[in-house]
Order: C-alpha cells, then structure tokens, then sequence
C-alpha cells in the first residue's frame, strides 16, 4: 500500500447503518425460521419429541452469535472512526500552530 491510509467517516457511517439493516432482515429470517418450527411442531409433539424445543434454542444461539458478530464489528467501526477523527484533529491542529 503506498501513501498514507485515511479513513473515510462517511463510508464508515454508511457501513455501518447497512450493517444495521442487515441485522434488521437477519431478524425477518430468524422469525420466519421460527415461525416455520412452529407450523410442525405439533407434529413433533405427537411423536413425542422435543425437537422443535431444540430447533428453536439451536436457531436462537445461531442468530444471537451472529448479531454479536455484527454489533461487535459495528462499535469496532465506531471506535476506529472516532479515533481517527480525534488524530486527524490533532494533526490539522498541529500543522496550524508550525
């Protein structure tokens, strides 16, 4: 890489929020996952298992990890943003005072 990296805190922002929404439809499919359980868990019961029990604590866990994931990237992308901005005020303040 050559120059100096700078990050962009708009595009950081932006990243951010798509990951807002992709966390948003990621719920959408985690209640129609479970809603889908749900229309044969009858089924289920009558055979005497708890599968659909086990399918739901299997998709919450799966989910919740990766909403984790995501809100971990997302206060990441937070602190580095804010960071950078905190030096590039430092720097420009710097140079005025040369």
């Amino acid at each position: 890489m050559t120059g100096m990296q700078r990050y962009d805190h708009a595009r950081m922002i932006e990243h951010a929020t798509s990951q807002a929404s992709l966390v948003t439809r990621m719920t959408e499919l985690k209640q129609g996952a479970d809603n889908a359980i749900h229309s044969i868990a009858e089924i289920w019961q009558q055979h005497g298992s708890n599968a659909a029990q086990e399918c739901h604590a299997q998709i919450a866990l799966a989910f919740q990890q990766v909403f984790d994931t995501i809100n971990r990237h997302g206060s990441a992308i937070q602190g580095a943003s804010q960071n950078a901005e905190t030096t590039d005020f430092g720097a420009a303040a710097g140079f005025r005072n040369i």
